[in-house]
């Protein structure tokens, strides 16, 4: 009987954790203000210091804990003839004051110079600590000059 008590304790405090995480769609748009600076190498190379200041997110479901979300995002991406190959680092503050790391890769260009790729949760504090997920992006300044970030993916939160 220890045994198993014993058995069923040691599951209770493994799967505990999992038991009670909560999956948010964080699908939505990221705004910002554009800061990266773009040397161009060669006609077929281009160097991008990539630095956006996000001043939130809209859309989205309400329960969308990165849409309060800003800060600066920052990382380098290498334009090879058209092909883009690059990554960086987020590191968002909530509307709770808790922070968020989110890592980013590009992996790909549109014809309209939109830059697409992948995004992570690294991990941060209060409710980010031990946090995961992830999702896709795609990014770009507009004709006018607005920046958007169109985001799709979940966020897990422990």
């Amino acid at each position: 009987m220890f045994g198993v008590t014993r058995g069923l304790a040691v599951l209770a405090v493994l799967t505990g954790t999992s038991a009670w995480a909560e999956t948010h769609d964080v699908t939505g748009i990221g705004m910002g203000n554009v800061l990266s600076k773009v040397t161009e190498i060669s006609p077929t190379l281009t160097l991008v210091e990539a630095h956006t200041d996000y001043t939130g997110f809209a859309g989205g479901n309400g329960d969308n804990p990165m849409a309060s979300a800003t800060g600066p995002c920052v990382g380098t991406v290498l334009v090879n003839a058209g092909q883009p190959t690059g990554n960086g680092l987020c590191n968002f503050a909530d509307k709770d004051g808790d922070t968020l790391v989110v890592g980013w890769s590009a992996r790909a260009m549109s014809q309209d110079g939109c830059m697409h790729g992948t995004w992570t949760v690294e991990g941060g504090t209060g409710k980010w600590d031990k946090a995961s997920g992830g999702g896709a992006f795609n990014s770009g300044v507009n004709a006018t000059g607005k920046y958007t970030n169109m985001i799709s993916g979940a966020a897990v939160l422990p």
